[in-house]
């Protein structure tokens, strides 16, 4: 149940994408070009996130926030902000949900798919492959590009050594500006 609320909710906030700004979709209230100090302090920042990385040629770094007290939909966010940007203006925003079960996570990933296939009128392309940052975990996703950034959708599938560990499969709904779209796909890796 929880899982089709926040499919609504998202749908709801994506319904004319094709003529939309991508800066007008939100996640959890949270929007590109919005700042991260509007839910956070500073502080908060640094001592909320339980992981923070820094991409290629610290160009973008994320702050990753486990079970924040105004989280609704996800269990988590993922927010991307460049690292000397004292506004902390947000450039990508992952909303993510656990799974005990790679299958129902797929299962939710298809059907999403098919929503933002109808929403957006395009077909998502498909991608699958090793987890970067897991070895033996992999992941199948589903890109839609759009003319100022772009919407993922991608489960992961961790191996059973991550999950004893804790780390269980996910299903990740990421928005991201068109600048740090281009950098991932090109300068990243």
């Amino acid at each position: 149940m929880r899982f089709f609320l926040l499919v609504i909710i998202f749908f709801l906030n994506l319904q004319s994408l094709t003529k939309a700004d991508i800066s007008e979709f939100e996640i959890e209230g949270i929007g590109i070009g919005d700042s991260l100090l509007n839910l956070l302090t500073e502080n908060e920042i640094k001592t909320k996130s339980s992981d923070t990385h820094y991409y290629k040629d610290n160009k973008y770094v994320y702050y990753f926030f486990p079970y924040l007290d105004f989280l609704t939909t996800y269990e988590s966010l993922q927010v991307t902000v460049k690292p000397n940007d004292k506004k902390y203006k947000i450039e990508g925003v992952d909303g993510v949900i656990r799974y005990k079960n790679i299958k129902e996570c797929n299962k939710k990933l298809a059907e999403i798919k098919n929503e933002l296939e109808n929403v957006f009128g395009i077909d998502g392309i498909f991608d699958e492959g090793e987890h970067p940052g897991y070895k033996n975990s992999t992941y199948i996703r589903y890109v839609f590009n759009l003319s100022d950034g772009r919407v993922d959708c991608v489960c992961f599938d961790m191996s059973k050594k991550f999950e004893n560990q804790g780390k269980l499969d996910s299903l990740y709904i990421s928005i991201v500006s068109k600048d740090f779209s281009q950098f991932i796909t090109y300068e990243n890796y």
